[in-house]
């Protein structure tokens, strides 16, 4: 694969920007919640959240009531992205695809967390030429509206869009529409980052 078949790169954040389980861990340790209950937390509101059918305030109150954590945070996102930490070697391709392609971020996400999270500089901002967020548009992946929606916003060919993430069936419909992919297996990032440096054209 040649860097000139790609004009546009899609990241996806959970697990490959930021390492949701370190941050998981990190939130567990200041709280003294127990990893297994916040996760199931997270798993019981994720994808309400996610669709913005859940306010960034409400979603904090459920977590203070249900998890008795005390926090001053006027909101989830500030709550939360308090607590992420950085796949560096992911922020460092971004930087390195930076001016080279268009880049864009594709991903599940509550109201408000990308932005907060970039105001903190967990995320980079390259600045991105497309943002699509789910709860921005009402749709979760692997919903082939958010992928039709991001491929528009894009502006280029199908086949022209590169687009990694951690989630097999996320990859999968990204394929059924034409773009290249890679899958991102955060267990193996130096092997992950040698696949996808290979594949955009850095080696």
């Amino acid at each position: 694969m040649q860097m000139n078949d790609i004009r546009f790169v899609y990241f996806d954040l959970g697990r490959v920007v930021v390492d949701n389980e370190a941050s998981f861990a990190l939130l567990s340790r200041k709280t003294g919640v127990s990893y297994e209950r916040i996760t199931e937390f997270f798993d019981r509101y994720w994808k309400a959240a996610c669709l913005g059918k859940i306010s960034s305030v409400d979603h904090l109150a459920i977590f203070k009531k249900g998890l008795k954590i005390r926090t001053d945070a006027p909101d989830f996102a500030e709550f939360w992205s308090a607590f992420h930490v950085q796949i560096k070697e992911t922020v460092g391709l971004i930087n390195d695809l930076k001016g080279r392609v268009k880049l864009g971020v594709l991903s599940n996400a509550e109201p408000g967390v990308f932005e907060k999270n970039m105001e903190r500089d967990k995320i980079p901002n390259p600045p991105w030429d497309a943002t699509v967020i789910s709860c921005d548009v009402g749709y979760v992946k692997p919903d082939i509206r958010i992928y039709k929606i991001a491929q528009a916003r894009a502006g280029v060919a199908p086949s022209q869009i590169f687009y990694t993430d951690d989630r097999q069936e996320n990859i999968d419909v990204a394929r059924v529409l034409g773009w290249q992919t890679q899958l991102f297996v955060k267990e193996d990032i130096p092997a992950t980052m040698r696949r996808l440096r290979k594949a955009l054209g850095l080696n």
